[in-house]
Parts: C-alpha cells; structure tokens; sequence
C-alpha cells in the first residue's frame, strides 16, 4: 500500500513540475516535495505500526479466546467423561457382583443336584457283583455272587455261546432266596469244556436285571482230583464232664464229621454225632451230653469238593468227674 502511495505522490510531483510557471524555482519545489514526502512516510509508518500493534492485540485476544474455550471444552468433556467412566464403573461392579452371585446360587445348585443324583443312584440302582464260579470239577461247578440289595437270580448256563442270545434254549438254576449272598450248583456238565453263563437277578421291586456273559471250564479227566484231604492234626480241646471239643486240620477245603462212641472200634457207617457242611481247612465240633468220668474213642472225617472222603484214625479223650 506504502508503494502505491508513493507512486501517486511522483505522480503528482512530475504534473506540478509541469504545470507551475517555469519562473517558479524548481530547487524550492523539490524541497517541499521531499519535505512532504517525509512527513507521508513517517505518518504511514506510524499508522502501520499502530495497525500492526492492534492486529497482534486482536490475534493475541482471539487466541486466548480460543485457548479458553478448548480448555473449557477439555474441562466440560473430561468432566463428562469421568462421570460416564464413573457411571459404567459402577454399573459394571453392579453386573459383577449379580453375575458372581448367579455363578455362586448356580455352583450350589450343580453340587446339590449331584448329590441328589448319586445319593438316590446308589440307594436305588440294583447291581450284582463278585461273580464268579468258586469250585469248578469235572461234572459240576458252583457259582457264587453277591448283590447291594436283596435279590432272587437265575444262572442260565450252556456250552454255545449263541445259546445264551435265548434263554429258553439255555440251562438254568435258579436261587429264589431273597437275599444278598447266592450261590447255585450247575451239575450235569461235560468233562473239560468251556461254558458261558449270566444271571438275572430281581429285586423287590419286581425289576429284572441281567449281568454280562462269564464263562468257565470243567476238568479234564487228567485234572480229576482222586485223592483226599489230608488230615493234620486232630485233638480234643475244652474237656468238662460232659463235654468236648473236637478240632483237626486238612490240607485242602473240606466238610468235617466225627463218630464218638464208648466203644471200640467206632463204627463210622452209623450217622456222625456231630458234623458240619461249611467247607474249611480249620474244623471244630462241639460234643455235649457225655457221661462223667468216661472214656470215649472219636474218628473225623472230611469230604473234598470232588467227593473224595478221609478218615482219620481212632483217638480217645475222657471226661472230668463232677
């Protein structure tokens, strides 16, 4: 703008020079005009600096204006954003702490219904164990099982496998006792040959179960136990006046019977005085009813599972007085 002024001043400087008489002293006009020319420049440059100072005061101004608000707006958005933070927070521990409850009631719920579930599973399910065929011989063999509840079972037996898919075409024993404890004798098999077996079973409730197939072997006519128990050790035990007691001990399982009699030689084809089916190696009888001060001569007896029978040799014992 400065130069544009002083364009218009030599302008106007080169028309004075043009129209003033030619007697006018240019010398003179000159000076004024430089003189002038000195007065606009320091007046434009005053003007300008005082422009330039209310544009830097202006843009000053305008700039902490804008400085303000941004921190306003910083302020009022943090300020809001806290309040929303703290606000989520707040929900969320809410949320938290309903779902760790949910978790919580959900978790006892589980083990309750587990303890319901295995609680009535064993009170209420019937189930067989320990099967299994105790003695097996040539001809017959004894099969043995227990149950958590009382129980009747039936032991359907045959040679074919197949044969068990119908239990119509299958042999069976059956055990009607209503107990825990069975046992069945399966007689009538073939020497050395395999057979397949299950028992069905029914509880109290009138359910019939099933176990899976077993199987066994009979003997071969090689395996066949000819000989009998050993009998190791007998003597009478515990003597009053009027009784005994008889013990002795074989070397294989077995039944025990005794003959007693005032006499001898004790016949031993009479019926036993005392005698026990339970199959041990340890034997115990008791005798009662005896006479004081008398002498008495015994003989036991043991019977194997394959029916093979020992007779010990004759012994005696007296009696006390009274």
């Amino acid at each position: 703008m400065i130069k544009k002024i002083k364009s218009y001043l030599l302008v106007l400087s080169v028309l004075g020079l043009v129209l003033l008489p030619l007697s006018t002293d240019a010398s003179l006009f000159l000076g004024l005009n430089s003189k002038t020319n000195l007065d606009v420049d320091a007046s434009l440059k005053s003007e300008s600096n005082d422009k330039r100072e209310a544009v830097k005061l202006e843009v000053r101004n305008q700039a902490n204006a804008s400085a303000d608000a941004d921190k306003s707006f910083k302020n009022d958005d943090d300020s809001k954003f806290s309040n929303k933070f703290e606000s989520k927070s707040s929900v969320d521990v809410k949320v938290n702490n309903s779902n760790n409850k949910d978790n919580n009631r959900d978790n006892e719920h589980r083990r309750f219904d587990w303890f319901l579930k295995f609680f009535n599973k064993n009170k209420s399910e019937t189930k067989v164990f320990g099967v299994h065929v105790a003695k097996s011989a040539t001809t017959t063999a004894t099969v043995n099982w227990e149950s958590n509840i009382k129980t009747t079972g039936k032991v359907y037996f045959s040679s074919n496998e197949s044969l068990l898919l119908g239990t119509t075409t299958a042999s069976l024993v059956a055990d009607n006792n209503l107990s825990t404890k069975h046992s069945v004798v399966l007689s009538g098999l073939s020497l050395d040959t395999k057979y397949y077996y299950f028992i069905e079973y029914k509880d109290e409730n009138n359910n019939v179960l099933r176990t899976k197939i077993h199987k066994f072997e009979t003997k071969s006519a090689t395996e066949i136990d000819a000989s009998g128990p050993k009998i190791l050790f007998v003597t009478a035990l515990k003597k009053t006046g009027i009784s005994s007691n008889i013990i002795w001990l074989t070397n294989e399982a077995s039944n025990a019977k005794v003959w007693v009699s005032e006499k001898s030689p004790v016949d031993t084809t009479a019926s036993p005085t005392a005698s026990s089916a339970s199959v041990s190696i340890f034997h115990s009888l008791n005798l009662s009813n005896l006479a004081t001060s008398t002498k008495y001569f015994y003989v036991v007896s043991s019977t194997d599972a394959s029916g093979n029978v020992t007779l010990s040799s004759e012994n005696s014992f007296e009696t006390k007085a009274n």
